[in-house]
């Protein structure tokens, strides 16, 4: 019955993704890989085949998932994907920054990436960003709704997402803290002063 189960819940994960338009990574399927092995483990070792068949089948699924996940490793492992961010941030440290708004997947790698020491309020991707005081509702400090930030403030714009070009191309107020080929960050001495270079 457990089985049964099983190959239902995968039938309803996929046909998901074959019968309607959600977008589709393939990241999506790690759950379902990892919860599984133990499914397909129990199923073979209750297999009414000799103990060295069963075993000779989960020793090919073990060097499988090795071999796959050192394939994967070998390849991810020299590049850093967050080289832009920790420039970023070692630039808006120095210029002693410490509240900034970006889009969700730049904004938490950039608290991460300063310990905690950065306190960004979160632009949900893909939109334009038209009001700075438009937030994404997900995993961020509720405070992010009810106060503005004090002091200086930056901006963090990745070149890559579709909100880099309509605002940042338009900003003309704020000073470049820091720029390369992936991101670009401008700094306002105040929120104030952001929020109007934005009404301009």
């Amino acid at each position: 019955m457990f089985y049964l189960l099983a190959f239902f819940a995968f039938l309803a994960y996929e046909g998901l993704y074959l019968f309607t338009d959600m977008v589709y990574y393939t990241r999506y399927n790690i759950p379902v890989v990892v919860l599984m092995m133990p499914v397909a483990v129990d199923y073979l070792y209750r297999l009414p085949r000799c103990r060295l068949w069963r075993g000779a089948l989960l020793g090919g699924m073990a060097a499988l998932l090795l071999w796959c996940g050192n394939d994967y490793y070998t390849e991810l492992w020299p590049k850093n994907m967050t080289s832009s961010q920790e420039a970023a941030v070692a630039a808006l440290r120095v210029a002693g920054y410490t509240e900034g708004y970006a889009t969700f997947w730049n904004a938490n790698v950039m608290v991460e990436l300063s310990n905690g020491a950065f306190d960004i309020r979160v632009w949900k991707p893909g939109e334009d960003v038209t009001d700075p005081d438009n937030l994404y509702e997900w995993l961020q400090v509720a405070d992010h709704f009810d106060m503005v930030p004090e002091g200086p403030v930056f901006l963090l714009f990745n070149k890559k997402e579709a909100e880099y070009t309509t605002p940042s191309q338009v900003l003309d107020q704020g000073t470049v803290e820091y720029e390369d080929d992936n991101c670009i960050a401008f700094g306002y001495p105040s929120y104030e002063a952001m929020r109007s270079d934005f009404s301009d």
